[in-house]
């Protein structure tokens, strides 16, 4: 005898049994034992780091006992390009993160190399850093625990070999900034518009959203070019004045004709950028990046208020020059 349905329950059965179609006997008998693929990108907080050596053999194993020494507890692996013929750096006894060691068979630009190592990081965030930077605090917990879940791309506090406050973290780059900042030195920004790519820490999501570094540019404003297209793509970015490192700065466009080309040939094709002029539009929206150097106090934007407090500084004014602001969070 035929069960009977009311017209509604035969619709649903209906429906339900064209959306589930019977799945093979022999394959849902493999399902059970074949591998599950791992997922590209963990949130898990932790850190794959990548530095490229130019013959910096003893510089990297300097950064290598740092590491050690300091022990990160977010920092899962790290990518050691070697961008000439060059033997390996010597790794300190006991060093137990592993490392992926890349030999190019010729020698490529600063984002071609960088690119070509995030293709190791299946982790959270991605640490871009310079061979000869040094620290004997763990920066990457401040970094991580500063970017929480708001920020794309975060940067420590970098400081010369000699204690200077590193000129790291800067406004629009333009001509007259170029040639203002040669001549005097400004007032520090609240709100860095981009930081040198001499340590950022990138979350992966966001270097993946928007293609990583921009391979036209072979050394130098890859770096702004990065932090503009982040910005662009809805991500903030910070600076950390709790996590701080010191940079042996070695500027080789200063001495160098072929680097100061090389130079000049960047900045040029980065202001016929579209993504340069977006972030120009961008960050004129913005309130005003500069702290007034008459005034004794400095600006910092708390993460979690809408308005800026003082906070009282008792440092002259030529060295406010030479010293940036503290936190800072850029709006979309």
């Amino acid at each position: 005898m035929q069960k009977y349905l009311h017209p509604f329950e035969a619709v649903f059965s209906k429906k339900k049994q064209v959306n589930k179609p019977d799945t093979p006997r022999f394959l849902s008998s493999l399902l059970p034992i074949l591998p599950t693929r791992r997922p590209l990108i963990y949130e898990d907080g932790l850190v794959t780091l990548s530095v490229i050596s130019h013959g910096h053999g003893d510089v990297i194993t300097g950064l290598l006992e740092d590491i050690a020494r300091c022990k990160p507890k977010r920092l899962a692996q790290i990518v050691i390009t070697l961008n000439l013929s060059e033997a390996r750096p010597e790794v300190p006894l006991g060093f137990d993160l592993p490392i992926h060691w890349c030999a190019n068979p010729y020698p490529r630009g600063f984002g071609a190399n960088h690119n070509a190592a995030f293709r190791y990081c299946d982790t959270e965030w991605f640490a871009v850093v310079n061979p000869d930077i040094r620290f004997d605090k763990d920066p990457f917990d401040a970094l991580i625990d500063h970017a929480g879940i708001d920020f794309g791309l975060v940067g420590p506090r970098v400081l010369e070999s000699d204690g200077r406050v590193a000129d790291a973290a800067r406004g629009l780059i333009t001509p007259w900034e170029i040639i203002a900042r040669r001549i005097k030195p400004r007032p520090p920004l609240r709100y860095p518009a981009w930081m040198a790519g001499m340590f950022l820490v990138i979350r992966s999501e966001a270097y993946k959203g928007v293609g990583g570094f921009d391979e036209r540019f072979h050394l130098y404003c890859e770096d702004f070019d990065l932090c503009a297209r982040v910005r662009l793509l809805g991500w903030p970015i910070g600076l950390s004045d709790e996590a701080r490192v010191v940079h042996d700065a070695r500027r080789a466009s200063h001495d160098s004709p072929r680097h100061l080309f090389w130079h000049v040939c960047s900045l040029f094709m980065m202001w016929g950028s579209r993504s340069w002029w977006r972030y120009r539009r961008l960050l004129k929206k913005e309130v005003p990046n500069r702290v007034d150097p008459l005034k004794r106090t400095t600006m910092v934007q708390v993460r979690d208020t809408s308005g800026l407090e003082p906070i009282a500084s008792s440092i002259t004014d030529d060295a406010k020059a030479q010293t940036s602001s503290e936190t800072s969070l850029t709006h979309h």
